[in-house]
């Protein structure tokens, strides 16, 4: 979940450790959050319709992810793009109500939005030069996912496609 609020350690594969026990701390936390998604989407849909109408569109976008039926690779990036329509909408809902009336108020409050968006701009330019070629993509693949024979794998593959056979 912090991925969502700040996307760092981002890689190509992620080695997901199966939880066995049904009372661990993750799975109460995800049980937790849903539960909240779930209320906060009967809140917006009997209250505000377009609010409502966005809110469901993540869930119902997300709902394939949330391993229900398992799938062969639990944790993508790319499972988010859809989802991430709806909640960037409701976001958009939310900060227009939020926005102040008084011109000096709107002033501070459009700074701080741009300082937010800025900040958000530099953490995604610091991340491209991850995916400039295979080597650097599996590189830090597996410094991520240590634990993750793929990755490793993959990495070992880039090194070899450069030429670097000692490593």
């Amino acid at each position: 979940l912090l991925m969502l609020i700040y996307p760092v350690d981002l890689a190509a594969f992620y080695h997901v450790p199966i939880q066995k026990r049904i009372l661990s701390l993750p799975w109460i936390s995800s049980f937790l959050v849903v539960g909240l998604a779930l209320g906060l989407l009967i809140h917006f849909c009997r209250r505000k319709h377009s609010a409502g109408f966005w809110m469901s569109a993540a869930v119902f976008l997300l709902a394939p992810m949330l391993q229900v039926v398992p799938m062969t690779t639990p944790m993508n990036d790319r499972y988010l793009y859809f989802p991430m329509l709806g909640i960037a909408a409701a976001f958009g809902l939310a900060l227009d109500r939020l926005r102040p009336k008084r011109p000096s108020a709107r002033l501070a409050f459009l700074g701080i939005a741009a300082g937010i968006f800025g900040a958000l701009i530099r953490l995604t330019v610091s991340q491209v030069p991850m995916w400039e070629n295979s080597l650097a993509l599996w590189s830090r693949t597996a410094q991520i996912s240590a634990e993750s024979p793929l990755a490793r794998q993959k990495y070992a593959e880039a090194l070899f496609l450069v030429g670097r056979y000692a490593e």
